[in-house]
């Protein structure tokens, strides 16, 4: 049976493959939450940190 782009066609068809797992956009929302949030805490805090902290 030679493979030409009918057969092909139909063989992907068949595949069990699932979609491509990606990172919801909640995640995404919520880690830019949280980055916001520490960033804003380091920055009214810094007077606090010392050299190695802030680094």
């Amino acid at each position: 049976m030679p493979f030409d782009p009918n057969s092909a066609k139909k063989a992907g068809k068949k595949s069990k493959r699932g979609p491509a797992k990606k990172e919801g956009p909640s995640i995404k929302e919520k880690m830019e939450m949280l980055y916001e949030k520490v960033l804003d805490d380091l920055l009214i805090n810094q007077e606090k940190l010392t050299k190695t902290e802030r680094v």
